[in-house]
């Protein structure tokens, strides 16, 4: 009796063996797929090779996937330019358009000191290397001319463009008594 408990211990721990060894490949291709799942779906790089023993049990390696990444070129900062749209507005004018040209994504920091004001403004570059800004006129009295500044800044890189405009006195057309 002793003999037939040890013989059916000896077959319980085979089929132990079996099943561990199942289980363990059945889990490690769990692990695996579901690696891959949320590597997919988190943009992340896909995890590293996975062994899974095989039925002969020879361990079999399954290479990763390679991603290749590439590097954009460092942005340089290529300039800073700035333009108003007339140089002398007329004074009834409620602003003035100041034009300031870049690199795109540099910041911008613009700039307009008035006799008992200032005004400044502040941007990102869009696509095209631009930012356009209005500055008010009735800051500024008639013949007074108004120095505008802008500096550029991409990474460590800083430019500064200056310009100015001088707003004139445009006198007022009254209709006269007798005109229709």
């Amino acid at each position: 009796m002793k003999r037939m408990t040890r013989t059916r211990q000896r077959g319980k721990g085979m089929r132990l063996r079996r099943a561990s060894v199942t289980w363990a490949v059945l889990a490690a291709a769990f692990v695996g797929f579901w690696a891959s799942v949320s590597a997919h779906l988190s943009n992340a790089p896909p995890p590293p090779a996975v062994v899974v023993p095989a039925a002969s049990h020879t361990p079999k390696t399954v290479p990763p996937r390679v991603q290749t990444y590439a590097r954009a070129a460092p942005l340089v900062l290529t300039g800073c330019q700035i333009a108003v749209s007339r140089p002398a507005p007329p004074r009834a004018d409620t602003a003035e358009i100041v034009t300031v040209s870049t690199t795109p994504g540099a910041v911008i920091r613009m700039e307009a000191v008035y006799p008992r004001a200032r005004s400044v403004h502040g941007a990102l570059a869009d696509v095209q290397g631009q930012a356009t800004f209005d500055l008010p006129i009735s800051d500024a009295p008639p013949g007074v001319t108004v120095p505008v500044t802008a500096q550029v800044i991409l990474g460590r890189s800083k430019q500064n463009c200056a310009t100015s405009f001088t707003p004139v006195w445009v006198p007022l057309s009254h209709p006269t008594r007798g005109s229709p």
